[in-house]
């Protein structure tokens, strides 16, 4: 468990001086509030009872907030904490709300939708109903008016199928000008890196040194009609010449294009293969120096915003590293 105050700054919000959320890291809300009270009336309005003589004629207030929210750096989900008045109208005659004749007289009302929100069931959603005056045709216009509850919960489960939509299309739009290089998507991790970020519309580069199995797996992705692209590239991480040949094919190919490379995954790794001749440790060169000079050499086609994203694995919990002071050579204990 981590120490109070301690870790990653990003984290500590509350105890910040600045009181700043850092870059937004923290969390990050798109407000839905304008679509909310644009949506919600449109939704509202015209719900009426079986008989069709009482209906909801306005929306007189939507108070609260509404939000696209981002935890965490990549959590996302709707939020929404609303309260909603609506205006009712209904024709009653000797008692009953009748069908509408001449003599009909006109009984007005409230309904308010209170604790609407994401994170209360529709049972906890509070329903007051009011009707202006008393009598016998006002109260048989506030029960029927009580018996739109159903009718209105569909309506509010529409506005939060519409709210995910929303979200939906949101994440795919953030990344549909995005070009992303995943090493070794071909399989694995990677593979699924490669799915995640094609799904949310991006532009892929698998750079794998199997270019093979990079090919059907493009394939495999193009055929599937995903709203993203994918394209492989020659990389063998082990060959520094292969690297920068990479990495340059890269650099001219977004320079042409006139874009930034959104987000390079560091993904592609080997292990427990034997070193190469003279004794060089392959590991090393495949799962660090590879990578890192693959790094170095396409930050200058980022901009502002880009990411670099190494994944490992817990191998250096029970693996020792032999440094050779006079060689400066790396090699494992005991080879």
């Amino acid at each position: 468990m981590a120490k109070l105050g301690a870790g990653d700054p990003r984290w500590i919000v509350e105890e910040r001086e600045d009181g700043k959320n850092v870059g937004s890291w923290h969390w990050e809300d798109i407000s839905k509030i304008k679509w909310s009270k644009e949506r919600l009336p449109e939704l509202l309005v015209g719900v009426s009872s079986s008989s069709g003589n009482l209906s909801i004629v306005s929306i007189k207030s939507i108070t609260g907030e509404a939000s696209i929210t981002t935890r965490k750096g990549n959590k996302r989900f709707p939020m929404f904490e609303l309260a909603i008045t609506a205006a009712y109208e209904g024709k009653v005659q000797a008692g009953l709300v009748s069908p509408a004749a001449a003599s009909d007289k006109t009984v007005k009302g409230e309904i308010k939708i209170e604790e609407f929100t994401s994170h209360s069931d529709e049972d906890d959603f509070m329903f007051t109903v009011t009707v202006e005056g008393s009598g016998s045709e006002q109260d048989e216009c506030k029960r029927t008016a009580e018996g739109l509850k159903p009718a209105i919960l569909e309506r509010l489960r529409a506005y939060v199928e519409e709210m995910n939509a929303i979200m939906a299309a949101d994440e795919t739009a953030a990344m549909t000008d995005s070009y992303c290089i995943v090493t070794g998507g071909n399989s694995g991790i990677g593979k699924e890196i490669v799915h995640g970020l094609t799904a949310k519309g991006a532009h892929v580069v698998m750079a794998c040194r199997n270019m093979e199995a990079c090919e059907l797996v493009r394939a495999e992705l193009a055929a599937s009609g995903g709203p993203g692209s994918v394209a492989c590239a020659q990389l063998d991480l082990e060959d520094f010449a292969s690297v920068r040949a990479c990495a340059a094919g890269q650099r001219a190919a977004l320079q042409g294009a006139g874009r930034k490379l959104s987000v390079l995954v560091n993904n592609a790794g080997v292990m427990n293969v034997p070193d190469r001749e003279g004794g060089e440790d392959r590991h090393m060169r495949a799962n660090h120096y590879g990578p890192y000079l693959l790094t170095r050499l396409l930050v200058p086609s980022m901009g502002a915003g880009s990411r670099v994203v190494s994944v490992s694995s817990r191998a250096h919990t029970y693996g020792t590293i032999h440094f050779d002071v006079e060689t400066g050579a790396f090699g494992r204990r005991g080879v």
